[in-house]
């Protein structure tokens, strides 16, 4: 594990799901919506569009996740938004 600050994990992110585009969608990090606990990062992801198969959507961010964890060192649950859904930070 590696001690990252909240934009070195933003970043990380992008980098990993630039290149998942499931069902053709653009995923997109909510910067607002990143959080740490204990050893984990929160990143919440949202597609431009609802992919056909949903599953398509959870299975990229699954693959981004270990990618991240393999390469970056870093321990991070990418939490799937609907695109229809507007996040406000609590």
């Amino acid at each position: 594990m590696t001690v990252a600050t909240e934009e070195q994990v933003i970043e990380a992110v992008r980098k990993h799901i630039k290149d998942h585009h499931p069902g053709g969608a653009i995923l997109e990090v909510l910067t607002k919506g990143v959080r740490h606990e204990q050893d984990w990062w929160y990143v919440m992801i949202r597609p431009d569009k609802q992919p056909p198969k949903r599953y398509e959507y959870y299975e990229a961010l699954a693959e981004a996740e270990v990618e991240i964890r393999k390469t970056e060192r870093l321990t991070v649950l990418l939490v799937p938004v609907s695109p229809e859904e507007e996040f406000t930070a609590a």
